[in-house]
């Protein structure tokens, strides 16, 4: 699949969402709006400067630097799914939700594409794998809710799982 994106199809977006974004971030470079506010979309401003940073320098609506990005984030997905399994149970556990992520991001290409939920995934990973040790200390609690408020900045609906991880943090704190 990245073979087919990254060569013949590699001047096409992976979806629709792709070509808003990077067409927002180009309007937003034409007129020096960081991020651009010309746009008519509910999405948070992370997903916007990322695109603005990829399209800048380069042609308008560097698609390929896009996918690049995208297939990069997927990629930490998985890495960091397989992380936080490895820490709650182990080897094992880690292959298999490496696996059945990668399977499930793979079975519809919409899911490879650098939108706002894949990149809320990163950093809401992150939190969690900051708090799954025991004796999580002050500066990971600090840690974990800057990774939280920047996940909420790419998705504003990952601010209805903070109840549930700040949950998940207490609890493997008290191990």
């Amino acid at each position: 699949l990245m073979r087919l994106e990254l060569g013949p199809r590699s001047s096409e977006p992976v979806a629709m969402d792709e070509m808003f974004f990077s067409a927002c971030a180009v309007r937003g470079l034409a007129t020096g709006e960081i991020p651009s506010t010309g746009c008519s979309d509910n999405k948070a401003p992370l997903i916007f400067l990322i695109h603005q940073v990829l399209n800048q320098g380069g042609t308008p609506y560097n698609v390929l630097a896009v996918k690049e990005a995208a297939f990069g984030v997927v990629g930490a997905i998985v890495v960091l799914v397989a992380w936080l399994a490895f820490r709650v149970r182990g080897g094992v556990a880690a292959a298999g939700a490496a696996a059945l992520v990668m399977l499930a991001l793979v079975s519809d290409s919409q899911l490879l594409a650098l939108k706002t939920e894949t990149v809320g995934a990163v950093f809401t990973l992150v939190s969690l794998i900051l708090c799954s040790r025991p004796k999580v200390g002050r500066c990971r609690w600090l840690a974990t809710g800057v990774a939280l408020g920047v996940a909420i900045t790419a998705k504003q609906t990952y601010a209805f799982a903070v109840p549930a991880l700040l949950l998940w943090c207490w609890m493997a704190a008290d191990r």
